[in-house]
């Protein structure tokens, strides 16, 4: 029973990896390999279009982030908006508080309504300090349907209630196409390991039919 475990594991790998690389191999028909420069406002008025290789400027990040837990896995979100957004943000908060000196207010941006969010998985301290030093953000503008899993999907809608996912924008943040090359062995070491699979089967079969 062991036996059968650990071998349908290393198909289920090599699966994985011919997975992926059919995954890659689509975006190549979606990304240049040179990023198209958009700002905030345009990436949110018009989507990225056929490349969604992109670097966003004009934008400015929520000063507030989620992490959502997955199987033991950490994935940062920061909600992005336009500068426009934000400036008129800090208006509506000097207008409040009745000063016209942007110095007296606490500038705490968290906006209830955004467009865009970014994804970084695996994120730590480090990569937020860095994240929030940009004067771009570079990486895979792509929908929340093809990056969102219903679980992550579950926390957002949680931690944001307004948040409109069918019109949601999911900035992967330092992803870049994938060369041939890589596809390519993608397809080869998954098909190798499914090869090792069937033959670890093979001979776990012939071994089970003699101990009868």
């Amino acid at each position: 029973m062991a036996a059968r475990r650990y071998i349908l594991i290393i198909a289920v790998i090599g699966l994985a990896l011919i997975g992926k690389g059919f995954s890659d191999c689509r975006m190549r028909d979606w990304t240049e390999d040179t990023p198209q420069r958009l700002t905030a406002a345009e990436a949110i008025a018009n989507g990225p279009g056929r490349n969604v290789h992109v670097e966003i400027s004009d934008f400015m990040l929520s000063h507030e982030y989620v992490i959502v837990t997955i199987d033991d896995d950490d994935t940062m979100w920061i909600p992005v908006t336009t500068a426009e957004q934000a400036a008129q943000y800090v208006k509506n908060e000097m207008a409040r508080i009745g000063t016209d000196d942007v110095n007296e207010i606490q500038f705490d941006y968290r906006p209830l309504y955004f467009s865009i969010i970014v994804r970084i998985p695996d994120g730590n301290e480090e990569d937020l300090e860095d994240v929030y030093n940009r004067e771009l953000l570079h990486g895979f503008l792509i929908t929340s349907t093809q990056s969102i899993g219903a679980p992550a999907s579950k926390q957002l809608k949680k931690a944001y209630p307004s948040l409109n996912m069918k019109n949601l924008w999911v900035l992967e943040l330092d992803r870049t196409p994938s060369g041939y090359i890589k596809i390519v062995m993608y397809f080869l070491c998954g098909l190798a390991i499914i090869g090792v699979a069937a033959y670890l089967g093979l001979r776990h079969g012939e071994k089970t039919g003699l101990d009868q």
